[in-house]
């Protein structure tokens, strides 16, 4: 039993303030100018705007970046995290995980550059109707906002 709260009442307010204030704290560091928050946008513009240029700024390294996040993402939640909490961090097991997440982003990024293939073999024939569709209107409807969007104040890479 702990000796903080015997009657397992409720806490009170005073009690719950320390952890509303901090909730607020990193609300402020993550909103303000200059922040957090603006700091990681600048990270994730800069790096969204090289792919954008390496890439030949359209469909395709829209495509690309998304496809890589997004099997980050599933490799992250589905594989990595829990097996990085499943190893012994005194062990060799450690050096194995970071050998292992090297080789998956590798080939996540493999898989990124055949993002279409993977749209057409998605549902045939449909995903290569969209492919189609989306190479017509992407630089008509999408690119010129885009651009303005994510690079408005950023001079180019």
């Amino acid at each position: 039993m702990s000796d903080e709260n015997p009657s397992n009442q409720p806490l009170s307010e005073d009690s719950q303030a320390p952890a509303s204030n901090m909730r607020q704290r990193a609300r402020h560091e993550l909103t303000r100018a200059g922040g957090i928050g603006d700091r990681t946008h600048g990270l994730v513009r800069r790096w969204f705007r090289k792919i954008w240029t390496n890439r030949g700024g359209g469909l395709y390294a829209t495509g690309f970046a998304i496809t890589f996040v997004y099997l980050e993402i599933v490799e992250l939640i589905t594989d990595d995290i829990p097996k990085f909490f499943a190893i012994n961090p005194l062990s060799s097991d450690l050096f194995t995980f970071a050998i292992e997440f090297i080789v998956d982003t590798f080939w996540n990024t493999i898989f990124a550059f055949m993002w279409p293939a993977t749209l057409v073999q998605w549902q045939w024939p449909m995903g290569i109707i969209a492919l189609v569709v989306g190479f017509y209107l992407f630089p008509r409807l999408v690119q010129g906002p885009l651009e303005r969007w994510m690079f408005d104040d950023q001079p180019p890479s």
